[in-house]
């Protein structure tokens, strides 16, 4: 039976992801304040350098975070492996600082390129000072998660995420900064973070362990993911940049309510994807873990499906009660954004087959010809399809790294996916979801309401008989002509 395994990936899950579950449903808590604080064009200011800080992220990060957990299992010696985080940590916090500095020396400028304003500059020069204390986090997380330490993870993301909420609701609710509390706030959560893990770290990050050998070889390794993480970021987050260039600040403001909404969704995978791999290799001398693949692959379909369904069908009411009027157009595009999510996360399982040969060239390849043809898609869709068009350009290059993927991984490692009525399941959930809200319009609204619920918890009880049937059922899909505690006889 599936059914331990199932628990198994479910409970590495909660373990990987939960600190980054709770600082994103903290987060999500703002975004109500967010919207009856801010105008649509502000919120979307806050998307565009929020954005930004992404980017100039993965220069800080520079792939080392693979690289330190791959030096650290490499070795048994504590001595060696401090050497690792302190190579790690002085270049972070080297590389921040100066980025920091030019951001706070070119603030005015920056503001005119990012949001054709210089009057944001005191904005874009917080956020430029939050990225050198928040150069340590990363480097903390990886150290908790290599040192199996889930608690200490989970209690570093709450505090920073409430430091930074109290100080929120301080400045932007109490005080009335407007938007420039915001990164007040987030300047003083980073802050907190960073002397936590400092003082966390204080015996693994000393001058005597830095070694620039080491970081050079890590560098070295890490390099390559780069282009990859860059084009990721060009597919998922540079749409709000082409989104104000043809359309302005305001629909952006819209685009990232829906974003904003999707995180919820969002937050659900998160912790999946994170205990996936560790999972997948760990039964990787099952027998019959090739068909443990297929059958989670297609229990993720089953619920991404329904999550999507659930946002497209309840969005406008969710976003009514959290904003005001003026974010009404926020609703369509939730329902699309959950859909990406859910489209960009099973490129991760499917991807098990390149991991699983020891290449990631199949990913990188995939990641960068899905971000040439979602940039390209976002100059040609935006202007005729609005803030939707950007999300069907995102949606298109993550199918496209998906199937690509999909393709290398399955001649690389075989695993009998159902993958090509998974893709069509996706995509029937989207007609079925956006056709059903378009009937539904022409409703009574409690009657509307009615017949969505309806409909979704239907959706619901199938896909819990489903998954019901594939972890309880020993006989179903399959999965019980061979035991998973058994050795695979040859002659079977």
């Amino acid at each position: 039976m599936i059914l331990k395994h199932v628990k198994e990936l479910v409970g590495g899950g909660l373990v990987y992801g939960l600190s980054g579950m709770i600082t994103s449903a903290l987060m999500v808590f703002l975004v109500p304040i967010y919207t009856r604080l801010f105008s649509p064009a502000e919120y979307g200011v806050l998307n565009l350098v929020n954005t930004s800080y992404i980017l100039l992220s993965l220069f800080v990060i520079f792939g080392l975070d693979n690289s330190a957990a791959l030096w650290y299992w490499q070795t048994e010696h504590e001595a060696d492996r401090k050497k690792t985080f302190a190579s790690w940590a002085y270049y972070s916090f080297f590389v921040s600082s100066i980025l920091s500095a030019l951001i706070v020396l070119f603030a005015a400028p920056i503001s005119v390129l990012l949001l054709k304003d210089d009057a944001y500059w005191p904005i874009i020069a917080l956020a430029g000072t939050s990225l050198t204390f928040a150069s340590l986090q990363k480097v903390s997380n990886i150290w908790f998660r290599v040192r199996k330490k889930p608690v200490w993870a989970v209690s570093l993301a709450v505090t920073i995420s409430l430091t930074t909420i109290g100080l929120t609701l301080y400045l932007v609710v109490g005080r009335r900064f407007g938007i420039v509390g915001v990164y007040w706030a987030q300047l003083g959560g980073s802050i907190v973070g960073f002397v936590i893990s400092l003082v966390l770290l204080r015996d693994w990050i000393l001058p005597v362990h830095f070694r620039l050998k080491r970081l050079w070889e890590m560098l070295h390794f890490g390099a390559p993911l780069v282009p990859a993480a860059l084009a990721f970021w060009g597919m998922n987050s540079a749409g709000g940049f082409f989104i104000q260039h043809y359309l302005g600040k305001t629909e952006v403001g819209l685009y990232q309510l829906g974003l904003s909404l999707s995180a919820v969704v969002g937050i659900l995978l998160s912790g999946f994807i994170q205990a996936w791999s560790p999972f997948a290799f760990s039964i990787t001398k099952d027998a019959g873990h090739r068909e443990i693949y297929a059958e989670i692959f297609r229990l993720y379909i089953h619920w991404g499906g329904l999550a999507v369904m659930g946002m497209f069908l309840f969005s406008p009411e969710v976003v009514a009660i959290i904003a005001p009027p003026a974010y009404s157009g926020a609703a369509p595009v939730s329902g699309l954004l959950a859909l990406n999510l859910v489209i960009l996360n099973a490129a991760q399982i499917v991807a098990i087959g390149c991991a699983i040969a020891k290449t990631n060239t199949p990913y990188s390849k995939a990641v960068i010809v899905g971000a040439g043809v979602s940039v390209a898609l976002f100059m040609v869709l935006i202007p005729y399809a609005g803030k939707e068009g950007a999300v069907a350009a995102a949606i298109t290059g993550n199918l496209i790294v998906l199937i690509f993927v999909y393709r290398s991984a399955q001649k690389l490692y075989f695993v009998p996916y159902e993958f090509v009525q998974g893709i069509l399941q996706l995509l029937g959930t989207l007609l079925v979801s956006f056709g059903l809200l378009t009937i539904s319009n022409e409703l009574p609204i409690q009657l509307s309401i009615i017949v969505r619920t309806s409909v979704f918890l239907l959706a619901l009880g199938l896909v819990a008989y489903h998954t019901w049937r594939a972890t309880g059922d020993s006989s179903y899909s399959g999965l019980a002509t061979v035991s998973i505690d058994e050795e695979e006889d040859p002659d079977s």
